[in-house]
């Protein structure tokens, strides 16, 4: 089994698509949990000694050390992701940009951000609620806002 086309798979989730129609980058930017992960060496005595539900609860604990507003952004951030890319498929490449890395602030600053999530399809700030709750409408602004994008992709002639 050659190796090389299962790592372009796994990095590059394009690969291999038409290049002639590039997806739509879209970009969820806000603050999200960060999670540390043990490597799967020093992990393996951990698991042997308590079992798996070790590695469960070490993930349960660094959540709940997080306030509810994050975490109710990061499953606002996670869902409007799925129903993006469940409904577009490869016509969109999503990318979360977590608000403390240096491409956060660098989106922040070039677009002023501010709040708890802001969504960037193709360069433009999408507009949403300020209230976490409100995923339906939200993501109804946000569908017209991709398919413009798409639209306008797909309608562009090729050089």
């Amino acid at each position: 089994m050659e190796i090389l086309p299962l790592l372009r798979q796994v990095f590059y989730p394009h690969y291999g698509l038409p290049t002639d129609v590039p997806p739509v980058k879209v970009m969820l930017w806000g603050l999200f949990p960060t999670y540390y992960n043990m490597c799967r060496f020093g992990r393996h005595p951990w698991d042997a000694l308590a079992g798996d539900e070790f590695m469960d609860r070490v993930q349960e604990e660094q959540v709940s050390a997080y306030p509810p507003e994050i975490l109710e952004n990061m499953r606002k951030a996670s869902a409007m992701a799925e129903l993006i890319a469940m409904e577009f498929g490869p016509k969109v490449y999503v990318t979360v940009v977590a608000a403390d890395s240096f491409a956060g602030v660098g989106l922040c600053l070039k677009h002023r951000l501010r709040g708890d999530l802001n969504l960037i399809v193709d360069g433009n700030v999408v507009p949403l609620s300020r209230d976490l709750g409100e995923l339906r409408s939200d993501y109804d602004i946000v569908r017209g806002y991709v398919e413009k994008a798409v639209q306008a992709v797909e309608s562009k002639p090729l050089t």
